[in-house]
């Protein structure tokens, strides 16, 4: 056996790993904070609430495609993806981008509805 895939170092890496696992649910907590402020916008705000809808669709649009990919790594390092269905939150989040467009084409939206010039 190499170094490289000593059992101690295969656990190590997916500590690693790991350990940013525990970032992306900090992460997701802005996400929610976020959700919640659009969510207020819609009855408080509704002149903003088009452009919340694309800044917090683009965010969570990366984020969550960012999350689900590194717990599938992590899951597939020990061999349990397919007991938890990772795979298929991966691909929800990959059509759903597909589908409703990526980051940045929903921010340039959301420029275009704050009337903002991209080109300069």
């Amino acid at each position: 056996m190499t170094s490289d895939t000593t059992p101690s170092a295969m656990r190590s890496a997916l500590f690693w790993k790991s350990t940013g696992a525990v970032d992306h649910g900090a992460i997701s907590s802005t996400v929610t904070a976020i959700l919640w402020y659009a969510g207020h916008a819609f009855d408080a705000i509704p002149e903003e609430a088009p452009v919340l809808a694309c800044h917090v669709l683009a965010h969570v649009s990366e984020i969550g495609r960012e999350i689900a990919s590194v717990s599938t790594q992590v899951h597939g390092g020990i061999g349990w993806t397919d007991e938890q269905n990772l795979h298929f939150w991966y691909k929800r989040i990959s059509s759903a981008r597909h589908l409703l467009g990526g980051p940045e084409s929903l921010r340039e939206t959301a420029a275009s509805l704050q009337s903002l010039d991209l080109a300069s």
